[in-house]
C-alpha cells in the first residue's frame, strides 16, 4: 500500500479523506487534519499526552457566556498557555452572544490582555452580578472578583 509521507497515511486513509472533503464542514476537517497530525507525533514519540491547562466556555444563558476556570500547571504558567485557552475559546463565540470573565482581581491582566474590559456597577445583567456576589462569598480568601467583558471586533 503507498503512504502519504506528510502523515504516513496510507491509500485507503487517503481516499476517504479526499472523498469526504466537500462534504463535512472546513472546521471538522481542519479538526481531523489535526487529530490525524496528533496521533501521528505519538506514534513518533514527539509528543507526549501531557495535561498542562484547561479553560471552560460555560453558557449562562442563550447568548451569555463566561470564560471560567481556565488553569495552567505551575511548571508551565507564564509561556502563553492561559492565553492560547482563552483565544480559543473565544473562537467559539458568534456575533450577538456576550462574553464575561468574573475573576480575582490579581489575575485581570490576563483578560485585560485578551481583550476584556472591566465593567462599573450596572453595566451587566443580574444574572452576572449574582455569579460574582456568589463567588466573593464561597472564596473570600480571594478578595474581590471583578466583571469583565469581552467584545467581538469587527
Amino acid at each position: 500500500m503507498s503512504t502519504d509521507s506528510s502523515l504516513g497515511l496510507n491509500s485507503s486513509e487517503q481516499f476517504w479523506k479526499d472523498s469526504l472533503k466537500d462534504q463535512i464542514p472546513d472546521d471538522w476537517a481542519e479538526g481531523i487534519d489535526n487529530f490525524e497530525t496528533e496521533i501521528y507525533l505519538k506514534k513518533q514519540n514527539k509528543i507526549e499526552d501531557k495535561k498542562i491547562g484547561m479553560g471552560k466556555l460555560k453558557p449562562i444563558t442563550k447568548n451569555i457566556f463566561e470564560i471560567a476556570g481556565v488553569y495552567i500547571d505551575d511548571s508551565y504558567r507564564y509561556q502563553g498557555y492561559a492565553d492560547s485557552i482563552i483565544q480559543h475559546l473565544l473562537k467559539e463565540i458568534k456575533p450577538g452572544q456576550e462574553v464575561y470573565s468574573i475573576v480575582p482581581d490579581k489575575t485581570s491582566p490576563l483578560y485585560k490582555k485578551a481583550g476584556f474590559k472591566q465593567l462599573g456597577s450596572g453595566q451587566y445583567p443580574k444574572i452576572i452580578k449574582d455569579i460574582r456576589d456568589k463567588r466573593e462569598t464561597s472564596y473570600p480568601s480571594y478578595g474581590k472578583f471583578l466583571i469583565l467583558k469581552w467584545t467581538q471586533e469587527d
